[in-house]
């Protein structure tokens, strides 16, 4: 049973074309014209693949800084202050902004959602 959305997707491709994964890589690269669907697969499992790394990582890093009986130095909070935020944003998938900059009015639509108009009376 798949466990992870990786796992999940893995087995919904290898069930859809009814062939191995390696197999259906080879294919995905070699005819990207000839299975366009596949092709598309493909790159939503890889970059399903980069995301579960990255949030591994995170994660690694984060349970190394804060394990039980481990007294962090004060420089390291803000290491694991930086390592939370990027443990969220690699979840999200969304791209972390630099400190103090605003991001994009159309990346912040997509964090916050579209801009409904108040329904609210005002005074």
């Amino acid at each position: 049973m798949p466990t992870t959305t990786l796992d999940q997707a893995t087995s919904m491709i290898e069930n859809a074309w009814g062939q191995p994964l390696k197999v259906l890589e080879g294919l995905a690269d070699r005819c990207p014209n000839e299975d366009p669907l596949l092709s598309c697969a493909i790159q939503t499992r890889t970059a399903l693949a980069m995301t579960d790394k990255a949030v591994t990582v995170h994660q690694d890093r984060l349970h190394a800084l804060s394990r039980h009986g481990y007294v962090p130095d004060f420089y390291e909070l803000d290491r694991i202050t930086t390592t939370a935020v990027s443990l969220r944003v690699a979840r999200s998938g969304q791209t972390p902004h630099a400190p103090g900059t605003v991001p994009e009015p159309s990346s912040l639509a997509a964090v916050v959602g579209p801009s409904a108009p108040s329904t609210r009376l005002r005074r």
